[in-house]
């Protein structure tokens, strides 16, 4: 079974590459018709409250989820990831010091469907942004959920240590059962210092499909971020 902690954990800021546009070819028998704006065809639907967060429908991936106002979302499913890289950078050029499309392309092969990363000042300037990411795989045999939780923790504990501790408890969101895993990591920043990042994981399964949704801070930002991260995971709701 592939719960893909290790995409979880590996989803957190790595050095990063220098993108140059590459130039368009030129007409030289005839005259080129004039541009035109190629727009990539979205996989969701994205409505704003009033509130500024951003409601995100992934209907052919099964799940809606909100992100809150000032967070940059990137969508891993994109048709063209290096595009939606430029595009992002464009909003938020910090971002380009943190991730790379290489990066993001590893990401989406594993399963993750979106990334959200906040890009306060007290966020981007801590060395390892607070974010989340959504996995959403299929797994190759039927588990119950008792059965795919346990699993899942062992996997977690194989990755970070046995020496370190998981919380759990078994929680209800939007009328699906959810398994809550809260736990610490050592991980480096792109200069090498290292950081106790705090991940809170929410383990949703329906039918085969396996939802894990993701949201770490930095120790010293995570009890900052506790109601911020509760409500992002109440957002969440499978629509299969």
């Amino acid at each position: 079974m592939a719960v893909a902690l290790e995409q979880t954990i590996a989803a957190q800021p790595t050095n990063t590459v220098t993108i140059t546009p590459t130039a368009s070819p030129t007409a030289t028998k005839t005259p080129a018709p004039e541009p035109t704006e190629l727009i990539p065809e979205k996989s969701f639907i994205v409505e704003i409250s009033d509130d500024g967060w951003a409601h995100y429908t992934y209907e052919g991936d099964g799940f809606k989820v909100s992100i809150p106002p000032n967070w940059q979302h990137l969508d891993l499913s994109a048709d063209d990831l290096e595009e939606m890289f430029i595009i992002a950078g464009e909003s938020n050029p910090m971002l380009t010091d943190f991730y790379s499309p290489t990066y993001f392309k590893n990401l989406a092969a594993a399963g993750m469907k979106l990334m959200a990363v906040d890009t306060s000042v007290a966020s981007l300037s801590s060395g390892m942004p607070t974010n989340l990411n959504l996995l959403v795989t299929d797994l190759i045999i039927d588990l119950t959920f008792d059965d795919y939780v346990a699993i899942s923790i062992q996997q977690v504990q194989a990755l970070i240590g046995e020496d370190t501790p998981i919380q759990n408890e078994r929680i209800e969101i939007n009328g699906q059962a959810a398994e809550k895993l809260t736990y610490m990591s050592e991980l480096y920043d792109p200069l090498g210092t290292s950081h106790d990042f705090v991940f809170n994981q929410y383990l949703f399964l329906e039918g085969r499909t396996q939802y894990i949704l993701t949201i770490g801070s930095i120790q010293e930002l995570s009890a900052i971020n506790s109601d911020l991260i509760s409500d992002i995971a109440a957002s969440f709701e499978i629509i299969q």
